[in-house]
């Protein structure tokens, strides 16, 4: 089934070099819950970017993913959130990837007589 993905990165440290309080990350990973039903998270990945007035940054950031609703596939919803995450993290802007993906939540087949693991 066609479905849209959304990929976050969310840095690890402000712009300053300060790491992000452990509540900072919780208010943002309960948020991901809330709006679509859950998230996946990767691990650190390393990255640059440079700021507006030229200074280079070099990033920690945790790459999360989750899958769209199809009641909503307009992705409006999701820079609003990535916006609000950015202010949060106190950065100038905020990766946000949205792809067209073919995804499923598969469930266990009842009628399966193979054996229970």
């Amino acid at each position: 089934m066609k479905r849209k993905k959304a990929v976050i990165l969310l840095p690890t440290a402000y712009n300053d070099g300060t790491k992000v309080p452990p509540a900072v990350m919780s208010l943002i990973f309960r948020e991901l819950q809330i709006k679509f039903a859950g998230y996946s998270q990767g691990g650190l990945v390393r990255g640059t970017y440079t700021m507006e007035d030229g200074t280079l940054v070099k990033d920690k950031s945790i790459m999360v993913w989750f899958i769209l609703p199809d009641k909503n596939q307009e992705i409006e919803n999701v820079r609003r959130l990535a916006a609000k995450f950015a202010k949060w993290l106190r950065q100038e802007t905020l990766y946000l990837e949205v792809m067209d993906v073919e995804a499923e939540f598969v469930h266990p087949d009842d009628d399966d007589e193979g054996e229970n693991v």
